[in-house]
């Protein structure tokens, strides 16, 4: 990095004994960690060594301390990350082992490179499996408890314990729909069917999918299907008697 040169740390003149590991620039970088955000990581990192290898030239045993200190901070966000099968991941990487090998500046940044990428490549795989899970979650019980009136986020978010906003937030961002969205075009296709393969009455049809009033039936019923349910019954009246 920087000029391409290899620097041994017998080559380090005046060694400094204080490294540069600012506690807001740790702070960032559990963050950027934790998010598995491997630009930002990767700049946090080149600015540490700059610092450290260029401008004040620390010592091995500050270069030592430096890079278990990163480690340590590394190590901390990945565990207060929300992912499953966690266990083995650094004893698979054996980042200390490695690390203790180096004998320039330059192996040390190689090594603390491929660990960053690699751990944010995890958190990266890791949310996607999370956010894969969390939304088939919300659409099981949207599917399987529509006809519940009750039914909204909040009650959702209770159940899966997450927070109310959190939970719409993630909902629209996974699927490109609102939850009440998704509810209401769940309701509106389980009252199609029921005008299309029953007897029942619009009346019955309305509460029976969880629509609290007849009022919002036919509004949301306009807003999604172009029609009143009534004008869509008659045209499945027709249709059948056509047939």
């Amino acid at each position: 990095f920087g000029s391409g040169v290899t620097i041994t740390f017998k080559e380090i003149s005046t060694p400094q004994r204080i490294f540069y590991y600012p506690l807001q620039l740790e702070l960032t970088f559990i963050n950027s960690i934790k998010t598995g955000n491997t630009e930002q990581s990767l700049s946090i990192l080149e600015d540490v060594y700059r610092h450290n290898f260029y401008d004040k030239k620390i010592s091995i045993e500050m270069a030592q301390s430096l890079v278990f200190n990163m480690i340590g901070t590394m190590i901390k966000a990945f565990d207060e990350t929300d992912l499953e099968n966690k266990t083995g991941f650094w004893e698979e990487m054996k980042p200390i082992t490695t690390l203790v090998q180096c004998s320039t500046a330059h192996e040390i940044k190689s090594v603390m490179t491929n660990l960053v990428t690699s751990v944010c490549t995890r958190v990266q795989a890791g949310k996607k499996s999370h956010n894969s899970v969390l939304t088939e979650a919300v659409i099981s019980i949207l599917k399987e408890q529509y006809t519940d009136k009750d039914l909204c986020t909040a009650k959702i978010a209770e159940v899966l314990d997450k927070n109310t906003a959190y939970l719409g937030r993630f909902f629209k961002e996974q699927t490109g729909q609102s939850i009440s969205e998704y509810l209401n075009r769940t309701r509106i296709d389980a009252a199609k069917r029921g005008i299309e393969e029953t007897t029942d009455t619009l009346s019955n049809i309305c509460e029976q999918v969880g629509f609290c009033s007849s009022n919002t039936f036919i509004r949301v019923f306009r807003a999604y299907e172009g029609i009143t349910p009534g004008a869509f019954a008659e045209t499945v009246r027709k249709t059948i008697k056509s047939q």
